[in-house]
């Protein structure tokens, strides 16, 4: 029932947010805004949970924590992914008409205190934000549940289905069994929070600096 409450109002503050404004700083408090409901609804979750809070929403130190060059692979996997579903969704035009499309329109017009702002807002929120909801709070709760299999898959589409656009949702999902088998492996989502905010800044950079 948590589970179900959870995601309900998840989907609500997305759809509102996804009501695109004019401006990307409307855009940035939007986001922020739904980083902050996201992050309350783990800890709700995490409250209700039979487990400390720090271990159900994996803060805790990784207990098989990656460090040096497999760290550095794990980043540069993650990237690789991104940018390959970038690709096929450019090749494929579903990018054109996508979400993804109409907030790199807003990026490409940003100011320079509007950029700050949204790379706070778009880029690093979100990454710590979804990192704590979908790989902390949600994995643990379905793993629990369900078993890890199931949790990984069923967290991961979710992640994907919250983003209410097919192009960006597509690309959330894979991005998330990515990040939940990372979760998994290491028993934390420090490692996972690292490569999905520099995902997300090299996405949001690109855009505000882009030709």
């Amino acid at each position: 029932m948590a589970i179900l409450v959870g995601v309900g109002i998840g989907a609500a503050a997305l759809g509102a947010a996804s009501e695109y404004p004019a401006t990307i700083r409307a855009l940035s408090w939007g986001a922020l805004m739904t980083s902050a409901a996201g992050v309350c609804f783990a800890g709700a979750l995490a409250v209700g949970s039979s487990s400390p809070p720090s271990a159900f929403l994996k803060l805790a130190a990784p207990a098989r924590p990656l460090r040096g060059s497999r760290l550095a692979l794990a980043v540069v996997g993650m990237l690789t992914l991104s940018h390959g579903i970038s690709l096929i969704l450019v090749a494929t035009g579903a990018r054109e008409s996508s979400v993804l499309a109409r907030v790199d329109g807003l990026l490409a017009r940003a100011s320079g205190t509007e950029s700050v702002e949204a790379i706070l807002a778009l880029a690093l929120a979100p990454a710590l934000a979804e990192e704590i909801f979908f790989r902390g709070a949600l994995l643990s709760l379905l793993s629990q549940r369900l078993g890890p299999g199931w949790g990984l898959l069923l967290s991961s589409l979710l992640f994907g289905l919250l983003h209410l656009d097919p192009a960006q949702g597509g690309a959330a999902a894979v991005l998330g069994l990515y990040l939940g088998a990372l979760t998994l492996r290491t028993g934390s989502i420090h490692a996972a929070i690292l490569c999905h905010g520099l995902n997300n800044l090299m996405a949001v950079v690109a855009a505000l600096w882009a030709p």
